[in-house]
């Protein structure tokens, strides 16, 4: 499952470059500053995948130790087969395209209406450039891709809560301490405090959010009532293999009595 989530991140982040380079006449025009490259999979996004593979428990000990014969459905490594893995990679493509094109029609105004604009002290009109198309969109693809591991968790646990936690934290600290040092000519100057001061951005943020992770949860919901259901119809299969056990061990039993 860990490979599958670095899969869908990963696809999802060269998705919103792909977008990109048709509306800049594939000039190779970076989306994001350089140091988002390294951090994405540095920092960002790599602790939460990590927590998860280590703490999840797609069945409870409990169901398991009841129902030992489940390590059968679970054994035969489903998450590694080719159309799963391909799922996945659908998965970080639809990502990718909610995150691009919601910020492209809502925060740039899809070349139809006007770009969103933020606060600004001292500037009477300030509006979303390149540059903070770019940043929002990289926020947007770190939020969702950290939600998508809760939406997956079957097994919340304070392990991975605090790695939450501590993923936003840190890489807060460290992207508002670098923008602060940043010189005024770079793309990343500021660019976060005029995200936070522009209201467009704040209300993209759930709308990306809720439309990246709709199949998800679709799939989470469909996955736990087959997983139901499959645990219902193993220990159904496993009394009537105990019931034709027994039935044969009295059958055997008969036949050697009336010799």
């Amino acid at each position: 499952m860990t490979a599958n989530i670095f899969y869908f991140k990963n696809v999802a982040f060269v998705v919103v470059q792909v977008y990109q380079m048709f509306y800049d006449g594939f000039s190779g025009q970076s989306l994001f500053d350089s140091l988002l490259y390294t951090l994405y999979n540095l920092t960002f996004t790599f602790l939460p995948p990590l927590i998860f593979g280590m703490t999840e428990q797609h069945l409870s000990a409990n169901d398991l130790l009841r129902r030992p014969y489940l390590y059968r459905l679970m054994s035969q490594s489903s998450n590694l087969r080719c159309w799963y893995i391909l799922l996945w990679v659908i998965d970080g493509c639809w990502h990718g395209s909610v995150v691009y094109f919601v910020c492209y029609y809502v925060l740039c105004g899809g070349m139809l209406y006007s770009d969103a604009t933020f606060f600004q002290s001292g500037v009477s009109y300030s509006a979303v450039d390149f540059e903070l198309f770019g940043n929002a969109i990289f926020i947007y693809l770190v939020v969702t891709c950290i939600m998508h591991n809760i939406v997956l968790s079957r097994h919340l646990n304070l392990i991975l809560v605090v790695g939450l936690f501590l993923t936003g934290v840190v890489n807060l600290a460290i992207m508002f301490f670098y923008q602060s040092i940043a010189t005024p000519s770079s793309r990343i100057y500021m660019n976060y405090v005029y995200l936070g001061s522009c209201p467009v951005f704040w209300l993209c943020l759930p709308l990306v959010t809720v439309l990246a992770l709709l199949p998800d949860i679709l799939w989470r919901i469909s996955s736990d009532a087959w997983w139901d259901y499959q645990i219902a119809l193993s220990g159904v299969k496993r009394m009537r293999e105990k019931r034709s056990r027994k039935a044969w061990r009295q059958f055997v039993g008969r036949r050697n009595s009336s010799d």
